[in-house]
């Protein structure tokens, strides 16, 4: 199975960044590790949140 995913990275509940993956080829059971892809500014600190959405499996 493939999927493409995006990563919200939120602060005090407000999106900062977004950020872009993807997989190929994952067997079922198996762990990947995904590289994440962004053009927003990094925002350096604490106390942020992510939020995970699969946007698409084929």
């Amino acid at each position: 199975m493939s999927a493409t995913f995006t990563l919200t990275v939120l602060k005090a509940g407000n999106p900062v960044a977004s950020m872009q993956g993807a997989s190929e080829s994952v067997a079922a059971g198996q762990t990947v590790t995904v590289d994440w892809v962004s053009q927003d500014k990094y925002v350096g600190g604490a106390g942020f949140t992510t939020a995970f959405q699969c946007d698409s499996t084929f």
